[in-house]
């Protein structure tokens, strides 16, 4: 984190690597009304599309 600071991790609905989850800059994704927030990976937030979070 020293050298990028810290991140966001965002897992999209979708299919094939549209749904691969990815990483931004904290603040460089914008997550939209059906982003739903899991929790923090090392501090850092981690989110889904609501369509994949079925629990």
């Amino acid at each position: 984190m020293a050298r990028y600071g810290l991140l966001m991790f965002h897992q999209s609905g979708g299919g094939c690597d549209g749904s691969a989850p990815k990483y931004y800059p904290l603040g460089g994704f914008l997550v939209g009304a059906q982003g739903v927030l899991l929790g923090a990976v090392a501090g850092c937030p981690a989110f889904i599309g609501a369509q994949q979070d079925t629990c």
